[in-house]
């Protein structure tokens, strides 16, 4: 029953997202999410394989924008996935 937004900049992999009817995709990028609308504050905001992409600034910026994203009882989820080759 939940209302999905899905947010990846790059077209190749926002055309393979199911399209179902409770999936909305949109393209957008962190740190501001410019194009993500704020209006209904969500109640779930997980952010995956990303994080560790932005510099420390980029990070404050992102948590900022986040948290008027998300909902006052709200959950955000950051996965940092950090290896060395």
């Amino acid at each position: 029953g939940w209302q999905v937004t899905a947010i990846e900049p790059n077209t190749a992999l926002r055309e393979n997202i199911p399209q179902h009817h409770n999936i909305n995709t949109l393209s957008d990028t962190l740190p501001l999410l410019q194009s993500t609308p704020a209006q209904t504050p969500y109640k779930l905001i997980l952010v995956s394989a990303v994080w560790m992409h932005l510099n420390p600034a980029e990070q404050t910026q992102a948590l900022q924008r986040l948290q008027k994203l998300l909902s006052p009882q709200g959950l955000l989820i950051i996965t940092w996935l950090k290896f060395k080759l």
